[in-house]
């Protein structure tokens, strides 16, 4: 069976990586960082940018169940998907946190709009690699599950 591609996880898949690249860049080698505004702009794409393409994955996933064209995932890899989930979660909430004590007035250098932004980032792009990759290994699951069966198209 010849492995079929899905541009849609493909195209947001690449938008978030080079937004996960380019905030690295940013922070990193250029040296910004999260305390200002060039590097806040750069973490708050490429959270949107993740958040666009988890929600693809999680739309092609249900898709692959639902049809019966993958095997339910086993307990550990449910286990995964959870935590990988609820950490994307997580640090989605501290940088948003993070955002909304700078709208009510507080300035880039404090404590808590830092160490939201210091701590959500890591836990935030760690879970997204989590998220990717489960996904992959339900397409994977899926393509072998279809050369059991005989040849069927993936979605």
């Amino acid at each position: 069976m010849r492995d079929q591609h899905d541009i849609p996880v493909l195209l947001t898949g690449c938008l978030a990586a080079g937004g996960a690249g380019m905030f690295l860049i940013m922070s990193v080698l250029i040296g910004f960082g999260v305390s200002t505004l060039i590097g806040r702009e750069a973490m708050y794409l490429c959270l949107l940018l993740e958040l666009v393409n988890l929600l693809v994955l999680h739309a092609r996933a249900g898709a692959l169940l639902r049809s019966g064209k993958a095997p339910q995932p086993s307990p550990k890899m449910r286990l995964l998907h959870r935590v990988s989930g609820i950490g994307w979660l997580t640090g989605a909430v501290l940088l948003v946190g993070s955002l909304a004590l700078l709208l009510f007035g507080l300035p880039l250098a404090n404590i808590w709009v830092k160490l939201a932004a210091y701590i959500g980032v890591p836990v935030m792009m760690l879970s997204w690699a989590g998220c990717l990759i489960v996904f992959r290994r339900l397409r994977m699951s899926a393509a072998a599950y279809a050369q059991e069966k005989g040849p069927v198209q993936l979605p």
